[in-house]
């Protein structure tokens, strides 16, 4: 008789519990069975873009003309 009168009188408290609980086990559901695992991809450009070619460079080669090192702390400072 005291169960029979608890759910009369809580029965909307009841009932949004159990809509509740299913709502979370199904956004549970969902969300394991939509997951995609990563697939690694490798695409090798045919077309590549030249940077520097040696045959249009009257020097032949590179110069480094000044090293600066970037520190977070500290300003710029040539290397010397």
């Amino acid at each position: 008789m005291l169960v029979k009168a608890f759910f009369k009188h809580n029965w909307i408290g009841i009932f949004g519990l159990v809509v509740g609980a299913l709502g979370v086990l199904l956004s549970i559901f969902f969300y394991v069975s939509s997951r995609v695992a990563p697939r690694p991809t490798l695409l090798f450009d045919p077309v590549r873009a030249l940077i520097f070619d040696t045959n249009h460079c009257s020097e032949g080669a590179l110069k480094v003309l000044d090293l600066y090192v970037v520190n977070k702390n500290e300003t710029n400072l040539p290397l010397n």
